[in-house]
C-alpha cells in the first residue's frame, strides 16, 4: 500500500458510515496517484461548512523522503483564473 498520512477527521465522527466511505476514499485516492505516478496529493472534503476529513498522500519531496501532509502547499499556477 502506499504511503497514507493519519487522517484528520472531525473530533465526533458518530457516523460510521460516513467514516468507512472516507477510509475507501482514501484507498481510491492512494490507488489513482500510484497508477498515475504522481508523486504526492491531498484531500480535503467539508460537510456543512466544516472540515470532515483531510489528509495527505505520498510525497511532497521525493528525494528528501517528506510525505504530504494536510498543511503541504502546492504551487497551481494560474489554474484558479479559469
Amino acid at each position: 500500500m502506499g504511503l497514507l498520512a493519519g487522517p484528520v477527521l472531525a473530533q465526533t465522527t458518530p457516523d460510521h458510515e460516513l467514516a468507512w466511505k472516507l477510509a475507501k476514499i482514501s484507498l481510491d485516492i492512494d490507488r489513482q496517484r500510484r497508477e498515475m505516478r504522481v508523486p504526492g496529493a491531498a484531500l480535503a472534503i467539508v460537510k456543512d461548512d466544516k472540515v470532515v476529513f483531510c489528509r495527505g498522500f505520498g510525497y511532497r519531496d521525493i528525494d528528501g523522503k517528506l510525505r504530504v501532509t494536510p498543511k503541504t502547499l502546492f504551487a497551481i499556477g494560474s489554474c484558479t483564473k479559469a
